[in-house]
């Protein structure tokens, strides 16, 4: 029996494939994948299997008489780079750092505020509380492709456009309360 592998494909787990019938599905590096010796969703470039889908190409052979010697050297080299890239990586981190609380568990979903939004939307003000419905609506999606940070903030921009519904409604309604009486 072949191994099966199931994906996650516009935020839903999709399969059982086959290596093959996963081959010719055109999967990224990033895309999030499963199968029984896992205990988790794991990017595709995390695994083993990264190797079997997405080969390394093998350059050309090159010739050093080809090519006059230069005394400089234009691009950057290898250890610049990779300072570079640790530099970007450090700067990142600590920018979410700063934005994540000590206690803040990134494997699981922030609130959706779904439900306050659809009755903030209802009860309140329609067009503040569809742009609520919105934002409260991405935070699932973001979460399931491991975007953590954009969940986050979508959750928090639910929450925000959720109170700014609810208190337009209360500074609002007195002031047609009263116009109706007169």
């Amino acid at each position: 029996m072949d191994k099966e592998y199931w994906i996650i494909e516009d935020g839903e787990s999709v399969g059982p494939f086959s290596l093959e019938e996963l081959k010719s599905h055109n999967i990224a590096p990033t895309t999030k994948i499963w199968f029984r010796e896992l205990d988790e969703w794991t990017k595709v470039e995390d695994t083993a299997l990264a190797d079997v889908l997405f080969p390394k190409a093998t350059p050309p052979t090159f010739s050093d008489e080809s090519f006059p010697k230069a005394d400089f050297n234009p691009q950057p080299s290898v250890s610049e780079l990779d300072e570079m890239k640790l530099r970007q990586a450090y700067e990142k981190g600590l920018e979410e750092g700063k934005q994540l609380d000590k206690d803040t568990d990134i494997h699981e979903c922030p609130p959706t505020y779904l439900v306050w939004s659809i009755l903030a939307t209802v009860l309140c003000c329609v067009p503040l509380g569809i742009v609520s419905i919105i934002h409260a609506s991405n935070v699932s999606k973001y979460f399931n492709n491991g975007e953590y940070m954009k969940a986050k903030k979508a959750s928090d921009k639910a929450l925000y456009w959720t109170l700014a519904n609810i208190i337009v409604w209360m500074v609002t309604y007195p002031i047609f309360f009263t116009l109706a009486l007169f």
